[in-house]
């Protein structure tokens, strides 16, 4: 988590992942990486859980309730943790036509 924390600063992007920084709402800046694993794979699936729990225990904040209902054509599933200056999400996505499953991990702080 610390170097997706520092990489608007450092430009070095966690192991394996890919990385870019953007621009949200409220003059609050980020970076979302991502990790590709086989399409609908036990890995991903792990590496999903995995992140969310090392999230929770690293770092203090509010877990935002969990939204089932999200309008998409392949499965989604994002979990939020408001820490406060900083919001840490970790989402998966299928992508079926793409036969892949990404792993997305983003921190957004306001400036």
């Amino acid at each position: 988590m610390s170097a997706l924390e520092s990489y608007n600063d450092t430009g070095v992007a966690p192991f394996g992942s890919v990385c870019l920084p953007f621009d949200g709402l409220g003059n609050s800046r980020g970076v979302s990486c991502y990790w590709e694993f086989q399409f609908r794979s036990d890995e991903a699936s792990s590496y999903f859980d995995d992140t969310w729990a090392e999230i929770t225990r690293c770092r203090d904040g509010t877990p935002a309730p969990n939204d089932p209902h999200v309008n998409h054509p392949d499965s989604y599933k994002l979990r939020e943790l408001d820490a406060g200056i900083r919001v840490y999400r970790v989402a998966i996505k299928d992508k079926s036509q793409e036969k892949r499953t990404l792993v997305f991990l983003s921190v957004e702080h306001n400036n």
